[in-house]
């Protein structure tokens, strides 16, 4: 006490506290250490103690957002930068350890960061002392009743209250409008934040200060005082209902996080505990076992196993599908396709569980729960059609086949052209693709024709079969289905019926005189002659026995008869 101070100067003091006592305003020192394994003496002060200042007064006195600044600026960034490790990453255990820290930490950080918008966001009353002095006891209520201005102020005041209440159940009563890549967490984040603007309601409505005021406002028989008994019952149910939903969901928590953590090869180990706890909610819950609250949280799942294989796919938005190897994007769709089959299979196996059970199944559209997954589903399947087509037609440019590497280069260039785009190809919401798929698959099939066209004119080039055979060889080991080999076979074959002829009129006319070699005997002459004939036959036949479907067309049946 200083009796030179006046009396109305505001004096600053501090307080040591552990935080739990007091509130904690303007600035503010944490005093804190690692471990309390020992005791704290002079020797180990300087390396034991460690120090943290902020001041609330920048953060609206929300301590949570103080201590979240520190964590984002100075921990989190530490935590993300660190590379070196030891030896944790020399073993399959420690790099496991790693993920379950950083996971672990960074699941804590983002509670942190979403409890300071919370905070930010929750109901604030002003109050004017003045007013409240007038009417805070049955006496001077009479005397201010008397008085028409000052009731006029205390009225206008609720009614400043009663436009907030209002504001907020509005806002609550609205249709929710969300990002569309948002998971399930955001779902407890949004009740959570409900929760905590209907109890900081509640909590100033259940002050004595509040109390005046509505008393007052009931006794001088304000209009507004069945509006605000219409707005405390729907606040308290409102409450009532973000208290229950906010305890169940957060039983969904753990099962939720190994879709942030996982990528899509993990998942769907963790898929049927999931769902079993979304059925649990569904059939214990009070408010939210109702079609609209399972269908947002089914769809919220939908959406983070998007971003999970989005993120998987792209490697965490490193690389594009592009830049990597054809195989390992080939590889990663797979098991992203996979997933999605897996978890369709799932929702199917649960519902038939609820059915047996005698509960009553998920009743929400599939359409809307895997609608989303469905889409993304058939874009990750254009991917990998235009990878295996760039695949298949690669061996274009290695082919000793004359002529046929301007079909490969083609080919490599229709790849650069669609895999050169700047759009985000993952991104199943934007048509950019879409439309440059549709000119790719276009010029895809205008290259098949020339190739297979290419194809018929070198054939025509050859004059026998047997030269026929030799290219037609050459092609089928390009293994290309769009050059339709089997119907050049069937050309083949009809040239082949031609030179039996030939090779039948030859005999014909040659076997009573055939042309023998010198000095062999008249019927080894014969025989090697008959033999030459036939193996001209034979050979290009045992070639066209291998093409079942050529030997069964119509038109090889006379062929045949003539072999």
């Amino acid at each position: 006490y200083n009796p030179s101070v006046p009396p109305e100067t505001v004096t600053k003091r501090i307080y040591v506290s552990s935080g739990t006592d007091i509130a904690m305003t303007d600035q503010i020192v944490v005093v804190y250490r690692n471990s309390n394994a020992k005791d704290i003496d002079m020797k180990n002060l300087i390396d034991d103690i460690f120090f943290t200042q902020f001041d609330t007064r920048e953060m609206k006195n929300n301590v949570v957002g103080c201590f979240n600044r520190v964590m984002q600026k100075v921990c989190t960034t530490s935590v993300e930068g660190y590379k070196d490790w030891g030896d944790l990453l020399k073993t399959d255990s420690g790099a496991h350890a790693k993920q379950e820290f950083l996971g672990d930490y960074l699941s804590f950080a983002n509670y942190i960061d979403k409890a300071t918008i919370t905070i930010d966001e929750i109901v604030n009353f002003s109050v004017n002392d003045e007013l409240t002095a007038a009417i805070d006891t049955p006496e001077k209520i009479a005397i201010t009743m008397r008085i028409p201005a000052l009731s006029g102020q205390i009225e206008a005041s609720a009614r400043v209250w009663i436009k907030q209440i209002e504001k907020v159940i509005t806002q609550y009563t609205q249709l929710r409008r969300e990002n569309e890549f948002v998971g399930p967490m955001i779902e407890m984040e949004y009740w959570r934040k409900q929760l905590a603007r209907f109890t900081s309601i509640l909590k100033f409505t259940n002050t004595l200060t509040c109390n005046h005021y509505v008393n007052f406002i009931r006794k001088i028989k304000s209009r507004f005082f069945k509006v605000w008994m219409l707005q405390d019952e729907q606040v308290t149910n409102s409450r009532n209902e973000c208290v229950d939903n906010v305890k169940f969901l957060y039983s969904l928590e753990k099962y939720c996080e190994p879709l942030y953590r996982c990528d899509p090869t993990k998942i769907p180990d963790h898929l049927p505990g999931l769902l079993n706890a979304i059925r649990m909610v569904c059939t214990t819950s009070r408010y939210y076992n109702n079609t609209a609250s399972v269908t947002a949280m089914l769809v919220k799942v939908s959406n983070q196993m998007i971003i999970r294989c989005r993120t998987y796919i792209n490697c965490d938005g490193r690389k594009t599908v592009w830049n990597q190897k054809k195989v390992d994007i080939l590889h990663k769709i797979k098991v992203c396709l996979d997933l999605y089959f897996k978890y369709y299979q799932c929702f199917k196996q649960i519902q038939k569980n609820m059915e047996a059970a005698g509960e009553q199944p998920f009743d929400c559209s599939e359409t809307y729960v895997f609608g989303k997954f469905e889409t993304f589903k058939q874009r990750l399947e254009k991917i990998v059609d235009v990878l295996e087509i760039t695949i298949r037609y690669s061996i274009l440019q290695s082919s000793t086949i004359e002529g046929i590497d301007e079909f490969g280069d083609l080919f490599n260039n229709l790849y650069k052209t669609i895999s050169s785009k700047k759009y985000d190809t993952l991104n199943h919401r934007q048509e950019m693709f879409d439309n440059d798929y549709k000119e790719f698959k276009t010029a895809v099939a205008k290259a098949e024709w020339d190739l297979e066209e290419f194809v018929g004119n070198s054939l025509e080039k050859m004059v026998t079969v047997d030269n026929v055979i030799r290219l037609l060889k050459r092609f089928e080991k390009l293994d290309l289905e769009c050059l339709h080999l089997d119907e050049r076979y069937l050309e083949a074959l009809e040239m082949f019926q031609d030179e039996i002829e030939e090779l039948r009129d030859h005999y014909n006319e040659e076997r009573q005189k055939p042309d023998l070699p010198r000095n062999i005997p008249p019927v080894c002459g014969r025989i090697m002659w008959i033999r030459q004939l036939y193996s001209r036959m034979e050979e290009p036949m045992d070639v066209f026995k291998e093409r079942t479907k050529v030997m069964k067309h119509r038109k090889a049946q006379k062929c045949i008869q003539l072999y």
